[in-house]
């Protein structure tokens, strides 16, 4: 098919051929016009003139002849005559006598056109048709109202003829001169001034449409490549906008768990205020314990002091008793009684003395063991409210981030809309760039054919 087309665009003639032959053909025909009109306006000069010509010759020939017809003398005719003659457009001069019939005198022409005699028995009206006459003129030679002949002048257009014919083949001539040299004047001047320069812009508009269509390729690839980038960025941002969908909920439970818990330490850290507050008072209240605890033992210390000083005076009434004999023996008994309570509040004092050193210790280790825990449970507050601090800064930060996760959640919903939006256009630029690369692939088949009507074959093979 290919081939096919390339054979029928060599077939094409140039543009440089068919404007030359437009113009030769108008220039030829414009000629052809002139010459006619100057042949019919040549001719009918030369009608007019002829017309002219047999008008004043034969009224001067019957002007001049009046004396010759008058006297008779026809050597003064002939001679008339002969004068006349020399003009070769007359073909013949007849003079008749008064009757019109009778020839007095004639010349003519024979067929080398020389001038001969008429014969006086000829007739002159024979004459008249032959085919060298056009025309033929006569007048009446008067003289004082008297008609003494007539004479008769037949005028040729065969010179007329030969004269047109001459100037019609003069006009071929320079027609023909005309148009070989308008012919080559054109073939040259077009090329130069219209072929190169268009030719120069052909391969111009040639090289821009390879370009436009190799652009054009280059953009639809790209635009594909663009298009199917765009469609999959779209799909990672659709499942990105579902993880951050994901990461905002998510984020929102964390600020809602971090600010339940600040809540939750700051209601922690005010029982452990209270709770500090009420070991304080403990505290205090065991180290009132402590004192009160050794002024029992300094009482007890008294009390067996006393159960002491009992003793030895139970003793010592025992001893009186004895001496005092059965008259101190209900007194030795009381002395024992005494004696035996006094040992007995010594060991009870021992005893108590005993348990209340050991509760004091105790109390000691309880108000040493409530000083440490009051130690520990400051620093556990101090931690608490540091907790609660950074946890209620973890909540704002929570906040925070569950905002900015939300911005960043439409501005990816965004991008997503404008991600699908390239897609689109890719896709309408992809298919505008086929568009165009077929435009262009059109446009470089118009401009081929305008290379070879412009160029012809030849110029397209070379390539000038």
């Amino acid at each position: 098919m290919g081939t096919g087309i390339f054979h029928n665009k060599n077939r094409q003639s140039s543009i440089q051929t068919r404007m030359s032959v437009i113009v030769i053909v108008l220039t030829t025909v414009i000629l052809f016009l002139f010459a006619m009109f100057n042949y019919l306006t040549t001719k009918a000069r030369m009608m007019e003139d002829l017309d002219y010509l047999s008008e004043i010759t034969v009224d001067r020939m019957a002007k001049n002849l009046i004396s010759a017809l008058w006297d008779v003398d026809k050597t003064l005719t002939e001679e008339t005559v002969k004068s006349e003659m020399m003009e070769k457009r007359i073909y013949a001069i007849v003079i008749t006598e008064s009757d019109g019939k009778t020839v007095f005198s004639g010349k003519k022409r024979d067929h080398q056109w020389a001038v001969t005699d008429v014969e006086p028995e000829a007739d002159h009206e024979i004459i008249r048709t032959e085919k060298y006459v056009h025309t033929a003129k006569s007048r009446d030679i008067m003289k004082e109202n008297d008609r003494l002949g007539t004479i008769r002048i037949c005028f040729t257009s065969k010179f007329m003829q030969k004269e047109l014919n001459r100037s019609v083949r003069n006009i071929v001539v320079t027609v023909l001169v005309l148009n070989i040299a308008l012919a080559i004047t054109l073939f040259v001047s077009i090329k130069k001034i219209l072929i190169q320069p268009i030719h120069r812009v052909v391969l111009g508009l040639t090289n821009g449409a390879d370009q436009v269509a190799s652009r054009a390729r280059e953009m639809a690839t790209a635009s594909h490549s663009l298009s199917m980038n765009a469609a999959g960025q779209a799909a990672s941002l659709e499942e990105s906008s579902a993880s951050l969908e994901e990461m905002t909920a998510m984020s929102r439970q964390t600020s809602d768990l971090t600010s339940d818990a600040d809540q939750l330490m700051n209601e922690n850290i005010e029982k452990s205020a209270h709770s500090m507050k009420a070991l304080i008072e403990l505290t205090q209240e065991m180290s009132q314990i402590e004192a009160d605890s050794g002024q029992m033992g300094q009482i007890i210390k008294i009390i067996d002091e006393i159960a002491f000083q009992t003793n030895l005076l139970a003793l010592n009434a025992a001893v009186e008793a004895a001496r005092a004999g059965e008259a101190g023996a209900g007194f030795a008994v009381v002395a024992e009684e005494v004696r035996n309570l006094a040992l007995r509040s010594t060991e009870a004092a021992k005893n108590t003395q005993q348990l209340l050193e050991s509760t004091v210790e105790r109390v000691a280790q309880a108000a040493r063991s409530i000083k440490n825990i009051n130690s520990g449970f400051e620093g556990i507050i101090e931690s608490a409210t540091a907790m609660g601090e950074k946890t209620a800064s973890i909540t704002l930060a929570s906040r925070e981030q569950t905002k900015g996760i939300e911005r960043v959640g439409l501005s990816a919903s965004e991008i997503d809309k404008i991600t699908q939006h390239v897609a689109a256009s890719s896709q309408e630029s992809a298919a505008a760039s086929e568009e165009l690369s077929a435009r262009a692939a059109e446009m470089k088949i118009f401009v081929d054919d305008l290379l070879i009507i412009i160029g012809g074959s030849r110029n397209l093979k070379d390539g000038k």
